[in-house]
């Protein structure tokens, strides 16, 4: 069922396509985000999937049997720092496997899935990009004996994608560990001096209250 599902978006994609210019960027403004497509792409049709922002392909290539496809979805909602586990997918009968790219400083998760179309394996390479105000997951798929390729769009792709995120950077993380840490310690010394201060005041009141109001008080008289 899933490979005539895939079979159905790759006629449709085939018979859709419109072209772009060499390394043209696309921009969706809702989700504030910016990426470069690979040269040799045309653009594919709206509407294959619900949560489809944008698809792209490129022909065979030589003795290739199938074109490229890449199609960029939204996730529906943010996206956590939580290492995702592949068996889930596993579960669902699927190969998967998972594997790390590098996106805006960040390691991101990238699901590595095998599949067939009638007796051609394909693999699948969804990246899942923590943007705000929503994540997105950017796909590649092709033929399998292309797999080097098809690991190189990914990258090109995440190297280009520009777009805000919710996860802090190193640099960010240890600033805010920094100004959490010197507000403690602050509200700390303020509490160690309040009480040092107090614990002399206390201390003075009590040597104060020890001595008799009508006790006579000797003063020395200096010799003539």
């Amino acid at each position: 069922m899933r490979s005539l599902r895939v079979l159905f978006l790759i006629a449709a994609l085939a018979l859709t396509a419109t072209p772009l210019i060499a390394g043209d960027a696309v921009a969706h403004p809702r989700l504030g985000f910016r990426l470069v497509v690979p040269d040799g792409f045309v653009t594919g049709p709206d509407g294959m999937r619900a949560d489809q922002l944008f698809a792209f392909q490129r022909g065979p290539v030589g003795d290739q049997g199938m074109a490229t496809f890449i199609l960029v979805t939204h996730l529906g909602g943010v996206l956590g720092r939580e290492r995702l586990d592949p068996k889930r997918g596993s579960a669902l009968g699927l190969r998967v496997t998972a594997f790390v790219e590098q996106w805006n400083g960040f390691q991101i998760d990238v699901f590595r899935v095998a599949e067939h179309v009638g007796d051609l394996p394909i693999l699948t390479f969804n990246a899942q990009v923590p943007l705000v105000p929503e994540a997105i997951q950017v796909s590649v798929f092709g033929e399998a004996s292309r797999e080097g390729e098809l690991r190189e769009v990914v990258r090109y792709l995440l190297a280009s994608l520009e777009g805000k995120t919710n996860w802090l950077s190193a640099a960010q993380r240890i600033e805010k560990g920094v100004t959490v840490l010197g507000s403690v310690l602050g509200a700390v010394i303020g509490f160690l001096v309040w009480r040092t201060v107090r614990k002399r005041k206390a201390s003075k009141a009590r040597v104060e209250s020890d001595t008799p109001a009508d006790e006579p008080r000797i003063r020395g008289r200096r010799a003539r």
